[in-house]
């Protein structure tokens, strides 16, 4: 008997579950990819409303359910519904089904489409503006499959067709993907990136956020060595606002080297301390080990290879024992003579692993100048490929240069597109792509470069690598030898100093000094030297403070306490140097004021007191106190 009444039960259940196998209330993620019909082209409508953009369709029994996703059935700003297109308009939809393999019209009816539902006696329809969704039942005269049918839809207004689709039941189509790759880099005390210029809800970096934040859509986000810890001085709430999406799962987070140094032009050492750093410094704020590598500028080149001028390190050994498994370069020159819409591997002969991500620059393009196109270059991926979007972060965000485009505007059209046509679009993490076997290329040799406006196939700056030629063979700003040491003589000089000290955290403190005022190793504007850049690269020398300090730190100095004149920082003038067995003073001979004083406790640790070289010198290219409280020496002058 107990039996009989499990038996009975389950058999009520059953029907009730097929009885309410699909519920019509407007949602996305009720649909799967089976039920997809097929994609009409974005931007083809005769209207400014009324663009079908995507077709679902499932059966169950002697009843049809359609899905029709349109582009612009709402407006919205700053992420949120202003209106709604649809309301109080004359606006319908006439469904034509077809079966067999003669298109025979079996089924036709309309209904209007301006209200949130309908219902009659054969029909239903829900529409849900917020994702800009349309669904529709009807009873058929016939149980068919959805694999049986063939599907015409047609919007009108006031009798006049707007929209039309067609597409059958059953073609194999499988959506389309891509993944949308953010790389934010500035120095230490530029933070207006974060929420942008006036006015600022129309630029900023938390603008792109927020529309990731509001289709729950993963974005790929890069925040540079010396970018993470100005947001944490200045913004602290940025960089939690990360970590959330991060644990949410719209975020995912990628690692670089720390102070965005053109890696090619200096040592495989000093590579290896950029990466490992910024991957700790990833997980430590964010909670999250980075996989997916940006490399700066896609500056990637080999020695030996044009174009090779002052190239030393070849990039592909620097990954993988940081557990970074992939890197983003270009489409072109890099991945030129593969598919740039799948995931290679690179060939080498020192058993690395390394996967190369191709950006599509045609997609970059459409994203910021045809909304619309990139809308239609996604569809078009298939199952077997993936558009990657990928440059600054600050080019969709609308700062600088790019302030007052419409590139945000574009930017937050594609992502609600990419929303509204789930489950046919995705948009992926670039980790998790990785072990996605259809987006699997091949391996291949990368051709060095770096893209175009850069210099492309002729490397960075153009001509076999002029920019930083020049750069390396610059005089510096702020030396005093006779003659003038340059730029690259400099960063080379302190890179062997720094290699022969204890490894203490003054010592670090050097590599963060050298490393970081590498930024952008040699960039120019206007075919010079920028200026910013020689503000950096002038302090390189400052590094060597912190290396002799750590000497100090280590006891390696035989007098406890002393005082003496020596040329601590090479830069051609002598400083004063005071010391004893718990401080180091280092004094300019410009006013006598303490550039550098450095601490150390009973159990031999060493600290820095006064001092920040790793912040950009903003004023000046020598070692001078700023306007800007950057830097201020100890013992300095001051007005009442």
């Amino acid at each position: 008997m107990k039996n009989k009444i499990v038996f009975v039960l389950l058999g009520l259940l059953l029907i009730s579950v097929s009885s309410f196998a699909f519920d019509m209330k407007g949602d996305l993620s009720s649909w799967q990819k089976d039920d997809f019909i097929g994609f009409d082209r974005v931007g083809d409508c005769n209207a400014s409303f009324g663009d079908i953009t995507s077709v679902f369709a499932r059966t169950d029994n002697d009843k049809l359910y359609i899905r029709i996703t349109f582009d612009d059935m709402v407006k919205r700003s700053s992420n949120v519904v202003i209106e709604d297109n649809f309301n109080d308009k004359n606006i319908s939809v006439l469904i034509s089904l077809y079966a067999g393999k003669d298109k025979r019209l079996i089924q036709q009816f309309s209904l209007p489409i301006h209200s949130d539902s309908y219902k009659s006696a054969d029909h239903e329809m829900v529409r849900n503006p917020s994702s800009n969704l349309l669904e529709i039942s009807t009873k058929l005269i016939k149980s068919y499959s959805k694999e049986d049918l063939t599907y015409k839809v047609a919007i009108f207004m006031d009798d006049v067709v707007l929209d039309t689709f067609i597409g059958r039941g059953d073609r194999l189509f499988r959506g389309g993907n891509c993944a949308f790759v953010h790389h934010g880099n500035q120095g230490l005390t530029y933070t207006e990136v974060f929420y942008g210029q006036d006015p600022q809800e129309t630029s900023g970096f938390d603008e792109v956020l927020e529309v990731h934040e509001a289709t729950d859509i993963p974005g790929n986000f890069h925040m540079s060595g010396t970018l993470m810890p100005a947001a944490e001085w200045h913004n602290p709430e940025f960089n939690d606002w990360l970590e959330t999406g991060a644990s949410e799962g719209w975020v995912a987070m990628m690692t670089s080297a720390l102070g965005q140094h053109i890696m090619p032009f200096v040592q495989n050492d000093m590579n290896n301390w950029s990466v490992s750093i910024e991957c700790d410094m990833v997980d430590f704020r964010y909670n999250y080990v980075p996989r997916i590598a940006w490399i700066p500028e896609r500056v990637w080149l080999n020695p030996g290879q044009y174009p090779e001028a002052g190239v030393i390190d070849w990039l592909g050994d620097n990954w993988e024992q940081y557990e970074v498994d992939a890197v983003v370069l270009d489409d072109s020159p890099h991945c030129w003579n593969v598919n740039k819409n799948k995931i290679h591997w690179m060939n080498n002969g020192s058993g690395v692993s390394l996967r190369v991500i191709p950006i599509d620059n045609e997609f970059v393009g459409k994203m910021h100048y045809d909304a619309d196109g990139a809308k239609n270059y996604i569809n078009s991926q298939g199952q077997y490929e993936i558009a990657v979007y990928g440059t600054d972060w600050e080019v969709a965000a609308e700062m600088n240069e790019h302030h007052n485009t419409f590139f945000l505007d574009n930017y937050e059209s594609v992502l609600w597109y990419c929303h509204d046509n789930y489950p046919a679009i995705n948009v992926w993490k670039l980790d998790s792509a990785l072990g996605n076997a259809d987006f699997n290329g091949s391996s291949f040799d990368i051709t060095p470069g770096t893209y175009g406006l850069l210099g492309g196939g002729d490397g960075y700056g153009g001509s076999n690598n002029s920019w930083y030629t020049q750069w390396a063979a610059a005089e510096s700003h702020s030396d005093y030898h006779s003659p003038k040491w340059t730029y690259g003589y400099i960063w080379d000089n302190a890179y062997n100093n720094i290699i022969s000290c204890p490894d203490n955290g003054l010592s670090q403190l050097a590599w963060y000094t050298l490393m970081i005022n590498l930024h952008e190793t040699g960039w120019h504007t206007s075919g010079e030297i920028a200026d910013w850049e020689h503000r950096y690269s002038a302090h390189m020398k400052n590094a060597n403070v912190y290396a002799e300090a750590s000497r100090w730190a280590n006891g390696d100095y035989t007098e406890t306490t002393a005082s003496f004149m020596s040329d601590i920082d090479r830069d051609g003038v002598d400083e004063l140097i005071m010391h004893n067995d718990k401080t180091f003073y280092v004094f300019e001979t410009i006013g006598g004021k303490a550039n550098w004083i450095f601490i150390k406790d009973g159990s031999g640790n060493g600290y820095s007191l006064v001092g920040s070289d790793v912040a950009y010198w903003s004023e000046t290219d020598g070692d001078y106190n700023e306007g800007s409280n950057n830097h201020v020496a100890a013992l300095s002058d001051v007005s009442p």
